[in-house]
């Protein structure tokens, strides 16, 4: 398979896994073994904006913007981003759909997809001390039980919250375990951001859904701008402690994504698999084995594509 077509596919399913609260796509990054290629385009990206942001203000020998804009890993970097952006905009409605017919099934199968890949970051730390191992139960611990707090409420957020939800919400992006829909879903704008999406795909276009598109994507390129480079530095500097953060991280996560639940409102309550129905235990068994396959075959495609 060509490269940039093999790109172009990741960058659709890390697009597909965006979408859905709970899986961030640096977590299929890290399973197709594209994470640090991905985080390095960021930054790049990143450094770029500030460079070309500065240069007004640059008195003596400016760049020009040919050589800011230069360095950056186009082929690669806009192959992937263009899978991410045909999958979020074709997906959007149909996950929509989705999750209105069935969510805990939805959920079932990035339980799964989680699940398969929460090794992942354990493999790559090369000394699993005690200290690296107390940080992933430390990790997974916290989150687990600050996730108890997190309730999707469907409401009218105002536009401080979409910049607040964009600026937070990119900077999950970067860290495998957590998406930033699901960022999106704990500060109150998953629903409405999604319906702003449905509706531009729609051509339906007003000022006002204009007005939160615009301010969600400034909260993005500010949160953006910031927190790849602490990513970056973490990766080239803290790389075992960073893997056990991301691993602990996606071990709580699991806990957002359990499909066995029942809805009370607007609140996900879980449940015992036991006290559910056996036919829907057994099609939520199926999906998790199913996004476990699926985090199985990206990895056997990525060794086949070393060999």
């Amino acid at each position: 398979m060509p490269d940039r077509l093999r790109t172009f596919l990741q960058g659709l399913i890390m697009g597909a896994t965006e979408v859905i609260p709970g899986v961030s796509s640096s977590t299929l990054a890290l399973v197709m073994g594209i994470y640090e290629a991905y985080v390095e385009f960021l930054f790049e990206i990143s450094e770029a904006v500030k460079r070309t942001l500065w240069k007004p203000f640059q008195s003596s020998n400016p760049r020009s913007l040919k050589e800011i804009w230069g360095n950056v890993s186009w082929r690669f970097g806009l192959t992937l981003i263009g899978g991410m952006v045909v999958a979020i905009l074709g997906l959007a409605r149909l996950l929509e759909f989705l999750l209105g017919v069935s969510e805990n099934g939805v959920f079932a199968f990035f339980f799964g997809l989680v699940l398969g890949a929460v090794w992942i970051p354990f493999r790559r730390i090369s000394a699993r001390t005690v200290g690296i191992v107390s940080l992933i139960v430390l990790t997974a611990i916290t989150f687990f039980f600050l996730f108890h707090f997190v309730n999707p409420v469907a409401v009218d957020p105002p536009l401080w919250l979409f910049f607040l939800g964009g600026f937070i919400g990119v900077s999950a992006m970067v860290l495998p375990g957590i998406s930033g829909s699901f960022v999106l879903l704990i500060v109150g704008v998953y629903k409405p951001a999604i319906a702003l999406v449905s509706s531009l795909v729609e051509g339906d276009i007003s000022f006002m859904l204009l007005t939160k598109l615009i301010t969600l994507g400034l909260g993005v390129l500010l949160g953006f701008l910031l927190f790849i480079r602490v990513v970056r530095y973490a990766l080239q500097r803290w790389h075992d402690v960073l893997m056990a953060f991301l691993g602990g991280l996606m071990l709580a996560s699991l806990r957002f994504l359990w499909p066995f639940a029942v809805t009370d409102g607007e609140q996900r309550v879980p449940q015992l698999p036991w006290n559910m129905d056996a036919n829907v235990v057994l099609l939520y068994g199926l999906l998790i084995l199913l996004g476990i396959t699926s985090v199985i075959f990206l990895q056997r495609q990525r060794s086949n594509y070393k060999e």
